[in-house]
C-alpha cells in the first residue's frame, strides 16, 4: 500500500523558465480541461513569460510539476495590469490549498514587478471558485460577461454558454475577510447558484435554467450598481449602492 502523498507545505513554488516545464503545463491543461478546450501551446507560454507575463508552478518533493498559474501583461481600461488566464492543479494534488498558494505567489511576484492589479474571469455557477476568488483572495467583481468565450465545446462545462464574472484583484489592498453574517443588512440581495454544478453536469442535468437565472440576476443588479460583498454557499451576497 502506498503511503500518504506530499503535504501542502512540501510543495515548492517557483517561476517557470525551461522548455520542459512549458511542455508540462500543456500536459496539465489537457488533464484539467481536455482536448476540447483551446490549449495554450508551450511556445506561447514561453513568449509570454519572456515578455512580462507570469508563469509559475508548484513542484512536489520529487520535482514533478503538480500545477501552474499563468497571467499575461497588457493594458485594460487604460492601466497596465495582468490578466490571469489559467490556474490548474493535477487531481492528486487537489484539496490542499495549492491553488490559493499559487495565487498568493502570483500576487507577490506581480506586485514586485510594479503591477498593481490582476484581472481574471470565473464561471459564476462554480461555488468553490467563487469562494476562493471572493472570500479567500478578496477579488472584486467588476462585470458580468455574457457568453464571454462563446459556447463551450467541453463536457467539463456542460456544453453550455461561457458566462463569466470579471474580477479585479487589488494587489496592494487588504484581503477581504468573510464575515459570519447572522442576517443581511437591509437592501442586500442574494443570487443562488448550485451547491455543486459539477455533480449536476456529471448526472447529465441541464444547467441552462441556472445559467439564465444567474445571468438575469447579475446583469440586473450590477446595472443598478449593486456590488458583490461576499460569497456564502450557495449565494452571492450583493450590497446596494451608497
Amino acid at each position: 500500500m502506498n503511503g500518504p502523498g506530499p503535504r501542502h507545505g512540501e510543495y515548492r513554488l517557483a517561476r517557470l523558465t525551461s522548455g520542459d516545464h512549458f511542455r508540462e503545463c500543456v500536459d496539465i491543461q489537457r488533464v484539467t480541461w481536455g482536448d476540447a478546450m483551446e490549449i495554450a501551446p508551450a511556445s506561447v507560454l514561453q513568449v509570454s513569460a519572456k515578455t512580462g507575463g507570469f508563469l509559475a508552478g508548484a513542484f512536489d518533493p520529487s520535482g514533478t510539476l503538480a500545477g501552474f498559474v499563468w497571467s499575461l501583461v497588457g493594458r485594460f481600461h487604460g492601466e497596465t495590469v495582468h490578466w490571469s488566464h489559467m490556474l490548474a492543479v493535477l487531481p492528486p494534488a487537489r484539496g490542499m490549498g495549492l491553488g490559493l498558494r499559487l495565487k498568493q505567489f502570483q500576487r507577490e511576484e506581480v506586485l514586485s514587478d510594479g503591477i498593481g492589479a490582476i484581472y481574471w474571469t470565473f464561471d459564476p455557477l462554480v461555488a468553490r471558485n467563487a469562494h476562493l476568488n471572493l472570500n479567500r483572495l478578496g477579488a472584486q467583481v467588476q462585470e458580468y460577461a455574457v457568453n464571454m468565450y462563446g459556447p463551450s465545446q467541453s463536457p467539463l462545462h456542460g456544453l453550455s454558454d461561457t458566462d463569466r464574472l470579471v474580477v479585479r484583484w487589488e494587489l496592494a489592498g487588504p484581503r477581504a475577510t468573510a464575515a459570519a453574517a447572522t442576517g443581511d443588512p437591509r437592501g442586500m440581495e442574494r443570487i443562488e447558484i448550485p451547491v455543486n454544478v459539477e455533480a449536476l453536469l456529471a448526472r447529465g442535468e441541464d444547467i441552462d435554467p441556472w445559467r439564465q437565472d444567474v445571468r438575469d440576476r447579475f446583469t440586473s443588479l450590477l446595472r443598478r450598481h449593486y456590488a458583490v460583498e461576499r460569497f456564502e454557499t450557495p449565494h452571492y451576497i450583493l450590497r446596494p449602492p451608497g
